[in-house]
């Protein structure tokens, strides 16, 4: 008969699953429970998914992405960083710049152009600006005292006359004149004091009255004649247009009046005391020369004339008391004139160059005739001149710093040729990057010098080394 259709699908594996309540084949199937698979089974299905080759590729990718989008995520983070980085340092160097630009500051030292000048005994003749206009000087007069306390060895009678110095002018005219020995001068409180010698006294020179230094003695002796500084009149001149017009000015203390009893020293004691105090008031006397000088005049050691007084009287201890007195004459010369005067036997100086000599103490200068100095009337003195003078040029430090104000770095070697006295310059920037000198002559730290060591010297910046 025909097979069932039905039947005929099933497979005989599940024919075999089949079975009858009684053991035999049912003409019609019974109903089939499904069974849910075991825990292990399931577990056992999945994992064989996760290792399939398809799998691990999905998975290599979605890892590989997942990667990718966290490098991304971090990298825009990161990638702030440098920008952050990069804007302080281009601030810091804005400021830095700023900075140097208006708080910087220019270090220029400079080697003064100089010429050694050899001198064997050369002459010079330096005459007065009134009377030449090739060199000029003028006289100081200075004095100086200090005294030292001898042992008295006896006593005596003793009659000594006051003495110092005064300076006569004569304001009447042009003139010259003559003042004979023994004319007198009058001092305020009415004591007469005399010259020694007869003296003339110069002429007015313009305006300026001729004058003339001399020392007087006083009338009569005793202490009474010891006085301080004070002006006098000249008694002869009395009911004449010339007492108005002559007059004195004491030029110190009128000392060393005495009359009686006084104590003695030992004459080898006396001149030992008088030789020891010479020496210390006379370079009291050159020292005080240089102290007190005019700016712009030299004075040379030897070139003037030291004169001594001595006095004695009694001290307060018992002891006697001399008293040295010590009085310069000292020429003062004008330092440029004479710096040129002794450049030029070398080198010419053109006009408008100012020069001076830097080692005038290293020279040997003798004076023909140191008489001209002990009157002010004196108009020319003769001297030569040993050694190697070094001459400089004058740099005015002022105007150079206001003529490199604000001047750019390619600019100032130009300004430094309107200064003939430069030799060399080094110029140093500070910071490196200044292009151009302050505005502010505080900012340009300025060195001179004589020699190179100054203008090759470094500091911090950008060094230039010039020559104009």
């Amino acid at each position: 008969m025909p097979k069932k259709i039905i039947q005929d699908m099933v497979s005989k594996n599940e024919d075999s699953d089949v079975h009858s309540s009684s053991g035999t084949h049912s003409s019609s199937p019974a109903p089939r429970e499904t069974e849910k698979p075991h825990e292990s089974e399931t577990f056992k299905d999945t994992r064989g998914i996760d290792s399939s080759p398809i799998f691990e590729k999905m998975k290599q990718s979605q890892d590989r992405r997942e990667s990718l989008s966290q490098e991304f995520s971090s990298g825009r983070k990161s990638s702030k960083i440098p920008w952050v980085i990069g804007g302080v340092l281009v601030l810091g160097l804005v400021g830095a710049f700023a900075y140097g630009a208006f708080f910087g500051s220019v270090q220029v030292a400079i080697q003064q152009k100089s010429v050694t000048v050899p001198l064997d005994h050369a002459a010079f003749v330096v005459e007065d600006s009134s009377s030449s206009p090739g060199m000029a000087f003028q006289v100081a007069t200075l004095t100086a005292d200090d005294s030292r306390d001898l042992s008295a060895t006896g006593e005596k009678y003793v009659e000594k006359k006051a003495s110092g110095k005064i300076t006569i002018s004569n304001n009447y005219s042009t003139a010259p004149q003559r003042l004979v020995k023994n004319t007198r001068f009058q001092s305020k409180e009415g004591k007469i004091y005399r010259i020694s010698d007869s003296v003339t006294v110069p002429g007015m020179s313009g305006s300026n009255p001729g004058q003339l230094e001399v020392t007087v003695f006083a009338d009569l002796p005793g202490t009474e004649y010891n006085v301080g500084v004070t002006d006098f009149t000249i008694p002869g001149f009395k009911g004449s247009p010339q007492f108005a017009k002559f007059s004195a000015h004491g030029e110190g203390s009128i000392s060393g009046g005495f009359q009686g009893k006084m104590k003695t020293v030992a004459d080898a004691d006396l001149a030992k005391a008088e030789q020891e105090l010479e020496a210390s008031v006379g370079d009291a006397l050159w020292k005080k020369a240089l102290a007190e000088k005019p700016e712009g005049t030299t004075v040379l050691k030897n070139v003037g004339t030291v004169t001594f007084e001595h006095s004695t009287q009694d001290s307060d201890n018992g002891n006697v008391k001399l008293v040295t007195r010590g009085t310069l004459h000292a020429g003062l010369f004008n330092t440029a004139i004479l710096s040129r005067q002794i450049a030029t036997r070398v080198v010419t100086v053109p006009d408008g160059e100012e020069t001076s000599v830097e080692n005038f103490d290293a020279l040997q200068v003798e004076m023909k005739d140191s008489s001209v100095l002990s009157a002010p009337s004196a108009s020319k003195i003769e001297l030569t001149i040993t050694g190697q003078p070094k001459v400089i040029w004058n740099i005015d430090s002022a105007k150079l710093k206001e003529a490199l104000l604000g001047v750019k770095k390619s600019e100032y070697t130009a300004v430094f040729g309107k200064f003939p006295g430069i030799e060399k310059a080094r110029v140093t920037f500070s910071p490196f990057w200044k292009t151009q000198f302050p505005n502010d002559p505080n900012g340009i730290i300025l060195t001179i010098s004589g020699d190179d060591t100054g203008a090759g010297s470094t500091a911090q910046g950008a060094s230039l080394d010039v020559t104009p």
